[in-house]
């Protein structure tokens, strides 16, 4: 489903013997999970009505980061939208957590697939750092965690985005006065419309052949990724 600007799988919240069922405020974050997950604009609705209630729970943060902490790691879904939902209900005092969490060591791939260990934990620190900037856009002082967060100097992608969200909030200079010599070029990574983006073609036969694909793959010249399992196979 599309929630927002952010696109997610459909995800199950069921009862019974979860971690959801331990009190009433994991029952609302476990409605929120789902809700966050439900295609439509009636699933947003009920997830923004869920998510202000659970804003009014003095538990609410330490209920879900302790979801987090008790959902297995492999579950990669469920705790990339815990953290979706942390950053929409939690205040300042959950930065610290996000921060920690966002910088913490990546595993290494163990498998020649496409995807792996490390490119799914890639994905739940980069929400942390989503739901920092969440944090922040409803109470400006966190904003100075993510200038915590890019001091740290965590793992290039975290970097980047860590980078990027504190420039969206206005810290362009403090980032700079942070980052190493080496890192300055990501100040310079922005957003530009598709019309706005222009390249020049490789091929310098793409008049006689009018932009037509080669029907040989040792021709192209446009950059492919082949899984390396399917090489394999």
């Amino acid at each position: 489903m599309t929630n927002g600007n952010v696109a997610t799988d459909t995800l199950n919240v069921e009862s019974g013997g979860r971690p959801f069922d331990l009190s009433a405020t994991a029952w609302l974050v476990g409605q929120a999970v789902t809700q966050l997950n439900t295609e439509g604009k009636n699933g947003e609705h009920q997830y923004a009505q869920t998510t202000r209630l659970l804003r009014d729970c003095k538990d609410a943060k330490d209920t879900i980061i302790s979801l987090v902490s008790q959902t297995k790691g492999a579950d990669h879904p469920m705790r990339w939208s815990l953290l979706y939902v942390l950053g929409d209900v939690a205040d300042l005092s959950a930065a610290d957590f996000l921060v920690d969490l966002a910088v913490s060591k990546l595993p290494e791939n163990q498998t020649q697939c496409c995807e792996g260990p490390r490119d799914s934990e890639l994905l739940i620190r980069t929400m942390a750092v989503e739901a920092l900037v969440a944090i922040a856009k409803r109470d400006v002082s966190a904003a100075g965690h993510l200038l915590k967060l890019v001091k740290q100097q965590p793992a290039q992608p975290i970097l980047i985005e860590a980078t990027k969200a504190a420039i969206a909030l206005g810290l362009r200079d403090e980032v700079a006065e942070i980052l190493p010599n080496e890192a300055q070029w990501i100040l310079d990574i922005r957003r530009v419309r598709c019309d706005e983006v222009q390249a020049d073609p490789e091929r310098a036969d793409t008049g006689e052949r009018s932009f037509t694909p080669p029907n040989q793959a040792k021709l192209a010249t446009a950059p492919s990724v082949i899984c390396a399992k399917q090489e394999g196979e």
